[in-house]
Parts: structure tokens; C-alpha cells; sequence
């Protein structure tokens, strides 16, 4: 096999597939990337048989890559990838025989090993039937980055660990929970006929984000235990974390009376100056919730007396219901703020014991998001 590659494009590839290149793995081959090329261009292969990637750089004029002999080879990934980061922005030629490759720039040239690349195990790329789904790349995104931060990192509920697909015909809902905390990002507009679900590792989501700008889409195939995302010239195939995902729409709250309407970001740069002054160990941080005739004043205190350091700060805000203080992680509430874009958001509260619920001012019929977060003691 002999290519020229550009090496700023095989980089970022190298540098989203190393992700799933396993450091030590009990079949070595799986450390390295399958390197091919063809009339097509060079293919670019990584797996560590629960998630594996493909991306191809296209042949063509003014491409970045081109195939000058066809064939495959097995090349370390991490060794690969240390080479081409140190070579300045240019095209680099890599020639492979049986046991090694020679990698040339303008100014140089290296040889490391290679390996047959026949013994790297097969892997899943594509799912013969299943429900396909297209989402615009933003949007997609834009629901993994309003989700992600409320994965769990559970070793006894795996589930947890994940965002959860939940495709139905009202459209498509992305979940995830870390049992403290409860994100949503519902996208109407993507529906499906009959309702399946899958459960995406938190790993996987964010290496999904790196490959979408490749398109202006992302094709989603499901069938429950594997998935595929095609983004441009990538496609990831990623098995489902094994298990049954909790009834999120059961722990959604339905009776909190006291509203609270808001800026998030306002909101959340109160908490952030706040919050320097909670305590390190349990890091709360208390609203505390007075109406008066003009609508109610918010005061957001934090202390710890250890280091003899409080904070409070008092802004005026929209809110409808009966006095109330309550207590959260501070860590968390920025989390779920800023997990809403510029438009107001409504918190509703129960009492300073039970979740409490924001979501966005009115009904949006367009894509949104929810979160439920659970209060701590304040006392």
C-alpha cells in the first residue's frame, strides 16, 4: 500500500478514532488502525469491538488524500498518530511492505511497524434492517451537549453511564440521569413509525459530536442493540449498553405550584460568583424565594464557616407561588442552567424536599430542553 496524505486531515481523523483504540488490550491488533487505500481514497479503521469507526478521506482532485498503490496494512495508532502531530501542515507519503512502513515528509522520513491487517477482527458497520432516523447535525448536537452532563458513572446500573435514544412516533427524546439529576432534550420533529429506543455510552456521544460538522445531516440506523451514525465520510457503529432504561416521564414532577421564571444565563452567573464561597465538601448552595408586591426577590447565599468565607447576592425575578428556601448542589444547578440556550425557563418547586422541574417558558412546538434536579438539606 503506498498514499499521500495531507497530514493536518489524517490528524483530526487519528485524533477522534484514537478514542476507541483500546491502550492494552488482550488482542493486541486492536491497537492499531486499519490503513487502506483504493481508486476511492484511503480508509481509515478503528475498533475495540463494542464501538468501532470508519473514515475515508476521498480521492480527487485538489483532495487531501491519494492512493498511489492499493492495499491495506495494521499501523500502531498512538505511534501513527505522535508521527503525523509532529510533522508540520504538508502531505506525507506512507509506504507499507510486510513488517514495516516508511512514513516520508519534505524534510524526513521514519519506519515503524506494521502487522497483517487479515487478523484484525470483523467488525459491525451496518445494520442490515432497523428504523432510520435524519437529524440536521446541529441538532443532534445540540441534544447530546444538553444531555450529557447528567450521565451517571455507574457501576452498578451500567445504564446510567449512557444518553438514552428514545424514538417514538411524537418525535425523538434524548435522556439522561445520573439518579441526582435528570436531563431531557426532545426533538419533535424526528419521528419514527414504531417506537424503538437505545442507550448511546457517554464515550460514544462525545465522539459523535467531534464527526458531525463532516454533514449537514446525521443517519441514524437502530435496531435496538446496535447502532450506526453516518456523518459525511465517517460512519460509527456502537453496540447498546445492555439493560432496561428507568421510566423517566414517571419521576417528571406534575404538582409543583410555586413558579419561578428566569434568565438562565442571568441566573446562572449569580450562582457561579456565589458559589466560590460554598463549602469544597458539599459544595451548596441555598435560593431562598420571597414574593412581595412587585413580584419576589431571589437572595443566593453559600458558606463555609471552616474557611470562615459567605457570599450572597439578591436579584429580582418573576415568581408566582409562597415563600420558600431550598438548598442544591452548586456544581449541578450551573449544570442544568446552562444546559438551556438564551430563552427564559420556568422552575417549578414543590418544597424544599421534592425535584423541582425547569423547562422553557410556554410550549415550544421546535427542539427544547428539561431537567429535573433533586434538592439537598440545607440544615
Amino acid at each position: 500500500m503506498k498514499a499521500k496524505i495531507k497530514t493536518k486531515t489524517l490528524f483530526t481523523i487519528l485524533q477522534n478514532l484514537i478514542k476507541v483504540v483500546p491502550t492494552k488490550s488482550p488482542t493486541p491488533i486492536l491497537e492499531d488502525v486499519i490503513l487502506s487505500a483504493s481508486t476511492l481514497g484511503v480508509g481509515i479503521l478503528a475498533s475495540d469491538l463494542e464501538t468501532s469507526v470508519c473514515s475515508s478521506i476521498l480521492a480527487g482532485e485538489e483532495a487531501d488524500a491519494e492512493a498511489l498503490e492499493h492495499g491495506s496494512a495494521a499501523i500502531p495508532a498512538r505511534l501513527l498518530l505522535e508521527i503525523v502531530k509532529q510533522v508540520e501542515d504538508e502531505s506525507i507519503q506512507i509506504t507499507t511492505g510486510e513488517t514495516s512502513a516508511e512514513i516520508a515528509w519534505s524534510q524526513g522520513r521514519s519506519s515503524i511497524p506494521v502487522f497483517d491487517p487479515d487478523d484484525f477482527p470483523e467488525v459491525k458497520l451496518s445494520i442490515e434492517e432497523g428504523t432510520d432516523l435524519e437529524i440536521p447535525s446541529e441538532k443532534l448536537v445540540d441534544a447530546i451537549n444538553a444531555t450529557l452532563y447528567a450521565v451517571g458513572d455507574d457501576q452498578i446500573r451500567p445504564v446510567l453511564n449512557g444518553i438514552f435514544f428514545d424514538a417514538t412516533p411524537e418525535g425523538l427524546t434524548l435522556v439522561s440521569s445520573d439518579s441526582h439529576r435528570l436531563a431531557l432534550h426532545t426533538i419533535p420533529s424526528v419521528t419514527v413509525t414504531e417506537a424503538t429506543s437505545f442507550i448511546l455510552h457517554k464515550r460514544n456521544a462525545s465522539m459523535i459530536k467531534a464527526f458531525a460538522d463532516q454533514s449537514e445531516n446525521i443517519h441514524i440506523r437502530l435496531d435496538g442493540e446496535y447502532a450506526t451514525f453516518q456523518a459525511g465520510n465517517t460512519t460509527i457503529g456502537v453496540r447498546s449498553i445492555t439493560g432496561r432504561y428507568p421510566l423517566y416521564r414517571n419521576v417528571l414532577p406534575k404538582d409543583n405550584t410555586n413558579i419561578l421564571t428566569a434568565d438562565p444565563k442571568v441566573l446562572a452567573a449569580v450562582v457561579k460568583r456565589v458559589q466560590v464561597c460554598s463549602n469544597k465538601m458539599s459544595n451548596l448552595i441555598k435560593l431562598k424565594i420571597i414574593p412581595d408586591i412587585t413580584g419576589a426577590v431571589l437572595e443566593i447565599t453559600a458558606e463555609d464557616f471552616g474557611c470562615s468565607t459567605t457570599a450572597y447576592e439578591k436579584i429580582g425575578v418573576d415568581y408566582s407561588g409562597d415563600p420558600l428556601t431550598i438548598g442544591f448542589k452548586g456544581a449541578f444547578l450551573l449544570d442544568l442552567l446552562n444546559s438551556f440556550g438564551d430563552e427564559a425557563i420556568k422552575i417549578s418547586f414543590a418544597d424544599e424536599r421534592r425535584a423541582v422541574l425547569a423547562e422553557p417558558e410556554g410550549n415550544p412546538e421546535e427542539a427544547h430542553s428539561s431537567a429535573v434536579l433533586m434538592p439537598v438539606m440545607t440544615s
